[in-house]
């Protein structure tokens, strides 16, 4: 038995996707991982508004003395700002100086001789596992950064394999209850991170608002809704829901309305 966890470019299931029935869709948004030095505190959105456009990262903690910030901004943007043409050293520069102030004078940092700009790729797979193999965390599944639940799904995974060889150590069985049991959270995660992920890639909508509506509107990335309502009007009425328990507990209730499933919507939750 061999658990295939080689992560969103698995050697193995790309060389048996029709077995695994895998599915790639890939994201439109241009992103980059960077390490930085700056002390940041908590999980932090940087946005800012260049000549080209907005770019942001997302940033979060390691440890005491360093963290990560995922860079962000639309395919039209990247090329406005040159970073196809950029060195490493050109383009971290340029960067530092957009998110001089959120980074509080602290440096990007790559290892990269050729920085890596990627767009995103949402893997899924129809089947789980295939012969005496099995796939765990992104090589099963991915999920967009924008929520933060990549590594929390595959710890998810070791366990819950774990437990189900204890139980019954024959593979087939095993790795289809396995399956059986992550697949309704996984598949609940990709339903958010896919919403999430288009958010971003349609933000130039919300960069007009307040910055209280355009948080508004942040928060609330991970529902459909958002995207076929007018960005003022959703802010106005998620804050008024916010403020009635019952609009609250309504709010999250209310089944998607059919003008919205019927109209170019995202796909439902795929496995």
């Amino acid at each position: 038995m061999i658990a295939i966890c080689d992560g969103a470019n698995s050697a193995w299931r790309m060389a048996h996707q029709d077995a695994f029935a895998t599915t790639l869709e890939t994201g439109d948004n241009k992103y980059v991982w960077l390490g930085t030095d700056s002390r940041l505190e908590t999980f932090t959105f940087a946005y800012r508004c260049t000549d080209a456009g907005w770019i942001w990262f997302h940033g979060y903690p390691l440890d005491g003395q360093t963290g990560t910030c995922v860079v962000e901004c639309t395919r039209s943007v990247w090329d406005r700002l040159g970073f196809a043409d950029l060195s490493t050293g050109e383009a971290l520069a340029k960067l530092q100086s957009i998110f001089c102030d959120d980074l509080a004078g602290g440096r990007l940092i790559s290892d990269d001789e050729d920085l890596q700009w990627r767009q995103f790729t949402t893997v899924r797979n129809g089947r789980w596992h295939y012969r005496n193999t099995v796939l765990v965390g992104d090589a099963a599944h991915t999920t967009h950064f924008s929520i933060g639940s990549g590594t929390q799904l595959a710890f998810d995974d070791a366990v819950v394999l774990a437990q189900c060889l204890a139980e019954d150590p024959r593979p087939d069985p095993a790795f289809s209850r396995y399956e059986t049991l992550r697949r309704p959270a996984v598949v609940a995660a990709q339903h958010d991170a896919t919403y999430s992920a288009r958010w971003f890639e349609d933000v130039d909508r919300f960069a007009p608002l307040r910055s209280d509506e355009f948080f508004t509107l942040l928060h609330g990335r991970r529902h459909r809704i958002p995207r076929w309502m007018p960005p003022r009007v959703y802010a106005h009425l998620y804050s008024a829901a916010e403020n009635s328990s019952w609009l609250h507990h309504a709010r999250h209730r209310l089944p998607t309305p059919q003008w919205v499933r019927k109209s170019r919507a995202l796909p439902e939750s795929r496995s």
